[in-house]
């Protein structure tokens, strides 16, 4: 009998972005709160690493850097069939080479930018760029870091209505009225998340700095960080929620 074709969602930013952490706080809310019932995890090295960066996180110690080759994190459905989320450095997204390589045998594409990033164009040349492998794939694209801009109780922001991003005026990041954004976000309709790893605590972002200038995780509480995955499963017609 064939052996069952492993389903592929990747996860597409840059550097610095947070992916590997909001990977671990979404899987992590995902089985602690049951959230997709026909999902299950696989053992493995990668699945440790996922592990691990939540007990850092949860422990205020801050998150390793990805390194090396993309990784690649498994999971079966109740049927058997092998789902793989990978997560390619941030660093080879810029490389059209590497969208050739990577893309074009996925069937879902989470695209990670950082709220606030310096480098918008850049990001957003690099998701026009991807984007041209998707077809008819499913796609969404979150926004990483969040709580650093938003307010805890601004629910107009954290529940993201259709082309929440465009009110400006409430979130402060003008940039993102630009034709060049204008052009790339409206295309994924109401698959655009504002998402927090660290969240908020006591109404403040959940972060001390430290010593070294670093961010340190304080008592976090995620925001909507399994929302795009739940997504991104679901559109695989797999099963249901």
């Amino acid at each position: 009998m064939p052996a069952t074709p492993t389903r592929i969602i990747q996860l597409w930013g840059g550097t610095g972005v947070g992916k590997t952490c909001l990977l671990a706080a979404a899987v992590s809310q995902i089985f602690r709160k049951n959230l997709i019932p026909w999902l299950d995890p696989t053992s493995g090295d990668e699945q440790g690493i996922l592990r691990n960066t939540w007990t850092r996180l949860t422990e205020g110690r801050a998150p390793m850097a990805t390194e090396g080759e993309p990784r690649a994190y498994n999971f079966r459905t109740r049927d058997k069939t092998p789902v793989t989320i990978r997560d390619i450095q941030g660093g080879r997204t810029v490389d059209p080479t590497k969208a050739d390589e990577y893309l074009p045998g996925t069937d879902a594409v989470l695209f990670c930018i950082q709220w606030g990033a310096t480098n918008l164009a850049t990001q957003l040349a690099t998701v026009d760029m991807a984007q041209g492998h998707l077809e008819d794939k499913f796609s969404g694209l979150l926004f990483t870091q969040c709580e650093r801009a938003f307010h805890d109780d601004d629910q107009q922001l954290w529940e993201h209505p259709e082309g929440w991003w465009r009110d400006t005026q409430r979130h402060g990041w003008r940039e993102l009225r630009t034709p060049a954004a204008q052009h790339t976000l409206q295309r994924f309709g109401a698959n655009v998340w504002p998402t927090s790893v660290y969240g908020y605590h006591a109404g403040h972002p959940a972060f001390i700095p430290s010593e070294f200038g670093l961010l340190l995780p304080f008592n976090i509480d995620p925001r909507n960080v399994q929302t795009p995955l739940i997504k991104a499963f679901n559109s695989l017609g797999l099963g249901s929620t």
